[in-house]
């Protein structure tokens, strides 16, 4: 197989598996994953929530899902000028080596 078949292969194992992991922590804690796209080294997945409330109290949930995917989890949330409507979220996955071994 050539290198770019295997690349293909990884990341759709990869994009498969978060959304899987991802789709489990939103069962418990009430947000949809709204999207998950994943690069060579990163993925990026939104989490969508009821509020900004709900998200404020929720998104401890998404950092303690148990991931198969051997990444660095960063959540951040800015507050939004309309506390009552729907609130969207990035979250970040940094999945390269360099980065996992400094994050630990």
């Amino acid at each position: 197989m050539e290198q770019r078949e295997l690349s293909t292969i990884a990341w759709t194992s990869r994009l498969l598996t978060l959304r899987g992991d991802l789709a489990k922590a939103a069962t418990k804690a009430g947000f949809n994953v709204v999207k998950v796209d994943c690069r060579r080294e990163s993925c990026v997945a939104v989490a969508e929530w009821q509020s900004f409330a709900s998200a404020e109290q929720g998104w401890g949930s998404i950092l303690n899902q148990s991931y198969h995917v051997p990444c660095g989890i960063t959540v951040a949330l800015q507050e939004t000028p309309n506390p009552a409507a729907r609130y969207q979220h990035s979250v970040l996955f940094r999945c390269d080596p360099e980065y996992r071994h400094r994050a630990l």
